[in-house]
């Protein structure tokens, strides 16, 4: 990891952004910085620090996981680091870490590696039916590991609309507390979004799902500060105009929505999407992605799906 760090230190200070803020850097720049890191992959297992340094780094490089050219072959090798899993189990930010890894290349991912992870995490996050006993292959996360893991499931675009549909309702559940966690208003706006990112429109939750979400929403009182960021986009996910009748929620649902976006403090960016219907723009896509995108990449909703 030495070598890497000399890497990166020689690489930035040749280049033309060296004084650019590294969520400024072009592709190019994150791509060709993945190289050494996937040659020092094995590497990664010396300690909790480097194991956990080397997800950090990865995740970072190869966001969205598509977009720029041999994406593809580059989600090809980071996947079988899925299958060993994480080395250092008793670390906890090395699992923090191993979840954001995979939440930041999501969009690389095809549908069978999107729903092989969710069947990592269900366990943990959904309740177990009655009368059965819920087998888990560790003990119970601690919060700040359980928040990572929300976050990657709500970002799991491609699995099914009744899975997400699931999680949500344990999200909307949370909504009555008085104190909520940093994870649940971003988790079910990805969740419960009209518009995906790039998943196909079919794996989107029914439109009456995410009105019953919209009603809990509106009824509660947002504490100010991030509470109240992440409430705008959670409204503004779950009522965004897409111009399908089939995901559009109705009009006067809309209304009440566009009241309470401005009760909190909403701004005309905030507020248009849910007015009409618009294109995402790269500040709205990197913040759904929870990492601005990398400079000139888009993500287009519909995409074809990657290969496995």
């Amino acid at each position: 990891f030495i070598i890497v760090l000399i890497a990166i230190v020689f690489f930035v200070k040749n280049r033309t952004f060296q004084d650019v803020p590294r969520d400024r850097w072009p592709p190019s720049a994150l791509r060709a910085l993945w190289e050494p890191l996937r040659d020092l992959s094995e590497s990664r297992n010396r300690s909790a620090r480097y194991e956990s340094r080397w997800y950090n780094l990865a995740g970072y490089c190869l966001r969205p996981g598509l977009g720029f050219p041999l994406d593809e072959i580059r989600i090809k090798a980071i996947w079988p680091v899925f299958h060993l899993g994480v080395k250092h189990t008793k670390d906890l930010q090395c699992w923090a870490e191993w979840w954001i890894l995979w939440r930041r290349v999501a969009a690389g991912l095809s549908r069978p590696h999107h729903e092989e992870i969710g069947r990592r995490l269900l366990p943990f996050l959904l309740p177990a039916k009655t009368g059965v006993v819920k087998k888990a292959a560790r003990p119970k996360p601690e919060p700040h590991e359980l928040a990572e893991m929300w976050r990657c499931a709500a970002s799991l675009e491609r699995i099914s609309a009744e899975q997400k549909e699931s999680l949500g309702q344990v999200l909307a559940k949370e909504l009555s507390l008085p104190n909520l966690a940093n994870h649940v208003l971003w988790s079910i706006g990805r969740l419960g979004a009209r518009s995906l990112l790039y998943g196909p429109a079919n794996t989107a939750v029914p439109c009456e799902t995410a009105e019953r979400w919209l009603d809990v929403m509106i009824a509660r009182d947002f504490a100010s500060g991030r509470e109240t960021t992440d409430a705008i986009f959670a409204l503004g996910q779950l009522a965004k105009l897409c111009g399908d009748r089939t995901r559009d929620i109705d009009a006067e649902l809309r209304v009440r929505v566009l009241e309470k976006l401005e009760k909190l403090g909403a701004n005309d960016n905030d507020l248009k999407p849910v007015r009409e219907y618009t294109e995402r723009e790269a500040g709205e896509q990197g913040q759904a992605l929870g990492d601005a995108l990398p400079i000139g990449l888009r993500l287009v909703p519909g995409t074809n799906e990657p290969g496995v």
